[in-house]
């Protein structure tokens, strides 16, 4: 197999389907990577809670695959992400 897909630190927010992965490079839906580092996406549909305070939410957010597989953001994230944006020069 080829290298992974990282798809992380995005803002999935009021979409009638959040995210759908269409295998379409892979038979078994993946290597897709929902999370990095123990950070993942945030998700406007996602109803866990957060018990440790830590931005990041306590259950996994499943994410749709195209062939039928579940695949797993296993940190998502509780808040929108914020992107910096420095002034050149």
């Amino acid at each position: 197999m080829g290298a992974s897909i990282g798809i992380h630190h995005n803002d999935l927010i009021d979409n009638t389907q959040q995210a759908l992965s269409t295998a379409a490079y892979s038979s078994v839906c993946g290597p897709e990577i929902w999370d990095l580092l123990g950070e993942g996406n945030h998700w406007s549909d996602y109803a866990g809670t957060d018990g440790d305070d830590n931005g990041i939410g306590d259950t996994p957010h499943p994410v749709l695959c195209g062939d039928g597989a579940n695949l797993t953001d296993n940190y998502p994230l509780m808040w929108a992400v914020v992107i910096q944006i420095f002034a050149d020069g």
